[in-house]
């Protein structure tokens, strides 16, 4: 996952209850830090809601179609 993809919470961000207010939503990845840094290490925009850090295997990409 790179700057720019956009994206939506996977199954295991669904199930995820802190994750609830990004349910049905899409962002925009704006950052990503090395894994070693933070455990939360992808911070995305979510539309009309804000932004936050969320874990990759909360996240997925938006499919094309």
């Amino acid at each position: 996952m790179k700057v720019g993809d956009l994206v939506e919470l996977s199954s295991k961000g669904n199930n995820i209850l802190w994750c609830k207010a990004y349910r049905n939503k899409t962002g925009i990845v704006v950052d990503v830090q090395p894994r070693d840094k933070r455990l939360h290490n992808i911070q995305v925009m979510w539309m009309n809601y804000g932004s936050g850090w969320a874990h990759r295997t909360y996240l997925k990409t938006v499919s094309r179609g």
